[in-house]
Protein backbone atom coordinates (compact mmCIF):
# COMPACT_ATOMS: atom_id res chain seq x y z
CA UNK A 1 0.00 0.00 0.00
CA UNK A 2 1.50 3.85 -0.70
CA UNK A 3 2.50 5.53 2.07
CA UNK A 4 1.94 9.67 2.18
CA UNK A 5 4.73 11.06 3.18
CA UNK A 6 4.67 14.18 5.77
CA UNK A 7 5.29 16.75 3.79
CA UNK A 8 2.48 15.39 1.45
CA UNK A 9 0.54 15.10 4.18
CA UNK A 10 1.08 18.88 5.02
CA UNK A 11 0.98 20.23 1.67
CA UNK A 12 -2.97 18.81 1.61
CA UNK A 13 -3.56 20.31 5.33
CA UNK A 14 -2.13 23.55 4.08
CA UNK A 15 -5.04 23.70 0.72
CA UNK A 16 -7.93 22.36 3.19
CA UNK A 17 -6.94 25.30 5.36
CA UNK A 18 -6.76 27.96 2.59
CA UNK A 19 -10.09 26.47 1.57
CA UNK A 20 -8.30 25.60 -1.63
CA UNK A 21 -10.90 23.24 -2.74
CA UNK A 22 -10.49 22.24 -6.07
CA UNK A 23 -6.53 22.06 -5.82
CA UNK A 24 -7.17 19.91 -2.84
CA UNK A 25 -9.81 17.49 -5.12
CA UNK A 26 -7.26 17.34 -8.08
CA UNK A 27 -4.75 16.30 -5.52
CA UNK A 28 -6.91 13.75 -3.74
CA UNK A 29 -8.20 12.06 -6.61
CA UNK A 30 -4.72 10.66 -7.83
CA UNK A 31 -3.94 9.16 -3.97
CA UNK A 32 -4.41 6.22 -2.41
CA UNK A 33 -7.99 5.21 -0.63
CA UNK A 34 -5.73 4.61 2.57
CA UNK A 35 -3.74 7.84 2.00
CA UNK A 36 -6.62 9.87 1.36
CA UNK A 37 -7.91 8.45 4.69
CA UNK A 38 -5.08 9.40 6.23
CA UNK A 39 -4.97 12.96 5.01
CA UNK A 40 -9.31 12.67 6.66
CA UNK A 41 -7.74 11.42 10.17
CA UNK A 42 -4.69 14.28 10.24
CA UNK A 43 -7.01 17.08 9.88
CA UNK A 44 -9.69 19.44 12.46
CA UNK A 45 -12.52 17.43 12.86
CA UNK A 46 -14.31 21.10 11.16
CA UNK A 47 -12.34 20.10 7.87
CA UNK A 48 -13.08 16.52 7.73
CA UNK A 49 -16.50 16.46 6.46
CA UNK A 50 -15.68 18.88 3.92
CA UNK A 51 -12.76 16.80 2.37
CA UNK A 52 -14.58 13.86 2.71
CA UNK A 53 -17.25 15.26 0.53
CA UNK A 54 -14.88 16.54 -2.17
CA UNK A 55 -14.23 13.03 -3.00
CA UNK A 56 -16.52 11.58 -5.85
CA UNK A 57 -18.79 8.76 -4.43
CA UNK A 58 -16.55 5.87 -5.64
CA UNK A 59 -13.45 7.44 -4.40
CA UNK A 60 -15.35 8.23 -1.39
CA UNK A 61 -16.86 4.60 -0.70
CA UNK A 62 -12.91 3.29 -0.77
CA UNK A 63 -11.88 5.91 1.21
CA UNK A 64 -14.50 4.93 3.77
CA UNK A 65 -13.23 1.55 4.33
CA UNK A 66 -10.07 2.55 5.38
CA UNK A 67 -11.33 5.09 7.98
CA UNK A 68 -11.20 4.12 11.90
CA UNK A 69 -14.55 3.29 13.18
CA UNK A 70 -14.61 6.57 15.40
CA UNK A 71 -14.47 8.83 11.89
CA UNK A 72 -16.98 6.77 10.05
CA UNK A 73 -19.55 7.69 12.22
CA UNK A 74 -19.32 11.85 11.65
CA UNK A 75 -19.82 11.49 7.85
Amino acid sequence: MPMMTAEVGADLARLAHEHKWDELRDALVRMHPADVADVIIALPSEDEGIVFRLLTREQAGRVFSYLPRDHRFRF
